[in-house]
């Protein structure tokens, strides 16, 4: 089930993105490390109401962060439509809950989030060394629009976007 998230999901959302950071640097993927995302950003999200999850048996599985603010280095594309997107932002499956649809599940809800709020497209980026990401971007339909180097980052980060429709 997908639900807001609360404060009292804190930990257990913190305990996923240590073990997700871990595992990112494993791989040589630094786009998350000790200094981003903080628990001051999902504390943020979650007063904003901003932060979904989805929760099983008392199990947080993943989250999503979804509101309508881009990164201006989005404006350098683009894009092949003009108006509001839903973005989405620090997405995180729990490494036990992996290849089990809970990327799908929280990209789907993403989708139903954007036209309950009569908002019909969706934008999104990572950071090119993350495969896993840019993959589940594509297997959920969405189009590169290009690359833009964000702040503090060497890489460059695939933006994607998607319209949905009713």
């Amino acid at each position: 089930m997908i639900r807001r998230a609360t404060l009292d999901d804190l930990e257990s959302i913190m305990e996923i993105i240590k073990d997700t950071v871990m595992e990112m640097n494993k791989e040589g993927n630094y786009q998350w490390n000790s200094s981003y995302p903080l628990e001051a950003d999902f504390i943020k999200d979650i007063k904003k109401g901003e932060l979904f999850l989805e929760e099983e048996h008392g199990e947080v599985l993943g989250f999503i962060c979804l509101n309508m603010s881009e990164a201006e280095e989005y404006k350098e594309l683009k894009w092949d439509f003009e108006g509001e997107a839903v973005v989405i932002h620090r997405m995180a499956v729990n490494p036990k809950s992996r290849n089990k649809g809970v990327g799908s599940k929280l990209m789907n809800y993403a989708e139903e989030f954007a036209l309950s709020n009569n908002i019909s497209y969706i934008k999104t980026d990572t950071n090119e060394i993350n495969i896993k990401m840019n993959n589940l971007f594509k297997k959920c339909g969405y189009k590169l629009f290009g690359k833009v180097q964000l702040k503090g980052y060497d890489s460059l980060f695939p933006c994607y976007g998607k319209a949905i429709n009713k």
